[in-house]
């Protein structure tokens, strides 16, 4: 009984870190497309002065291809795309996927014993 049930436990914790490996791979393929079909560069919507004297200029955004997965989201010192937030959004999925998992490993002492097994 118990063994399925942490057999349950494990298969939830792996779809949550492939789920979240999806989402990276969404996020990196928005990227990807609006790049591509845009000379190689991202397009801005806004125009920020940062006060490392790095400047980010605006495009003019009538005649940017999917300009929808462009940066056009602003933070007071971020610009970012969907893109952008569907990475860091993924990385925090699978983070937290695999930390719960080391963390129930470590819990039902299954690590302990397969580095005791390795070190023989």
């Amino acid at each position: 009984m118990k063994e399925n049930k942490m057999k349950k436990i494990q298969k939830i914790l792996w779809v949550i870190i492939t789920i979240g490996m999806i989402i990276i791979f969404l996020g990196i393929s928005t990227n990807s497309i609006v790049i591509t079909d845009n000379g190689g560069k991202m397009p801005v919507q806004y125009y920020v002065e940062f006060e490392t004297n790095r400047h980010v200029s605006f495009t003019n955004m009538e005649n940017v291809r999917f300009w929808y997965f462009s940066d056009i989201f602003k933070m007071p010192r971020w610009i970012f795309s969907i893109g952008d937030f569907l990475i860091v959004l993924g990385i925090l999925i699978v983070l937290e996927g695999s930390i719960f998992n080391i963390i129930y490993n470590l819990r039902e002492n299954k690590l302990k014993r397969k580095i005791k097994k390795m070190l023989k």
